[in-house]
């Protein structure tokens, strides 16, 4: 008997049991990000200039910042910078390949500006810092543009909070292998707590990922605190594992009675 082997976890090889033995295809579930899983986590911040009180990291972040009221790099309201990181494919030149490269902006090139409040609770120097896109009172959307991710299934978390004005919500569209402008996720959020979208994307290990956040209802600034990315791992549903035991003793029974 031939079984078909692929890539997803070796659980082709029990589809093919099942099909041999006349059970039908197995059902996979949404990947999810187990508890070891590799995983970049971003604090986005102010730098301390611009008026306000240089960011707090909160543990096991990495620090960007950007100053109040200001732009950065060349291009107005765009950020950029390369991560390291183990699920990273990036060659910029002048580092390691693993490395994936961030970029983010705010809609048609408007500004990109950054405050810092005040925050307790659950990770709270997370939650105190963010940034958003601002010009005169006009709120654009802002991009998170992910260059260089290894070929696989992530998980994603983007945080929301603004301490001081909270109710904002918040919409991610998601721009992937899968499609572009598929809706992942709304969050609303509210005065020290931790409001996040989660979702799930593929990478086809070639071009870029791309998350689209902007305001669900009322025109009010969208906010990012930052980000958690994490590799993920497609596992059954559990009534496709009792259909996989099922097929291993129908399997059985038929090499004995051979």
């Amino acid at each position: 008997m031939k079984i078909k082997m692929s890539k997803n976890l070796g659980l082709s090889m029990w589809t093919g049991i099942a099909t041999a033995a006349g059970i039908a295809a197995i059902t996979l579930a949404t990947p999810v990000a187990p508890a070891n899983a590799a995983s970049l986590a971003v604090d986005l911040g102010s730098s301390g200039t611009g008026g306000v009180d240089t960011q707090d990291v909160e543990a096991g972040y990495e620090e960007w910042t950007i100053a109040r009221d200001n732009t950065l790099d060349a291009t107005p309201g765009t950020a950029e910078k390369l991560f390291s990181t183990t699920f990273g494919n990036y060659d910029s030149g002048s580092g390691p390949e693993a490395q994936i490269n961030i970029i983010i902006e705010a809609d048609d090139g408007e500004n990109l500006d950054s405050r810092n409040r005040s925050a307790t609770g659950t990770l709270a120097d997370l939650v105190e810092d963010f940034w958003f896109g601002d010009v005169g009172g006009n709120y654009p959307a802002v991009f998170i543009r992910l260059q260089g991710i290894k070929a696989g299934d992530f998980v994603m978390t983007t945080y929301h909070n603004d301490t001081d004005f909270p109710g904002i919500a918040t919409k991610a569209l998601l721009n992937d292998v899968n499609g572009t402008d598929q809706p992942v996720g709304t969050v609303t959020d509210v005065a020290d707590q931790l409001d996040g979208i989660t979702f799930n994307f593929t990478s086809n290990g070639i071009d870029d990922v791309v998350v689209t956040l902007d305001w669900a209802s009322t025109s009010r600034p969208v906010n990012i605190n930052g980000f958690v990315i994490s590799e993920a791992v497609t596992v059954p549903e559990p009534a496709s594992l009792a259909m996989i035991g099922c097929a291993g003793l129908l399997m059985l029974q038929r090499s004995r009675r051979r």
